[in-house]
């Protein structure tokens, strides 16, 4: 992929991402949409 590539706000607020409770903002999954998360 090219290197320098960068999504919007708009499209990162759209993820549906679950932080962990150990250092969440490094430890985090992303799942497919309609997956409800904990």
């Amino acid at each position: 992929y090219p290197e320098g590539s960068k999504i919007t706000d708009a499209q990162m607020s759209s993820l549906n991402i679950a932080h962990e409770r150990f250092h969440g903002d490094w430890n985090y999954t992303i799942h497919p949409e309609g997956h409800i998360t904990r």
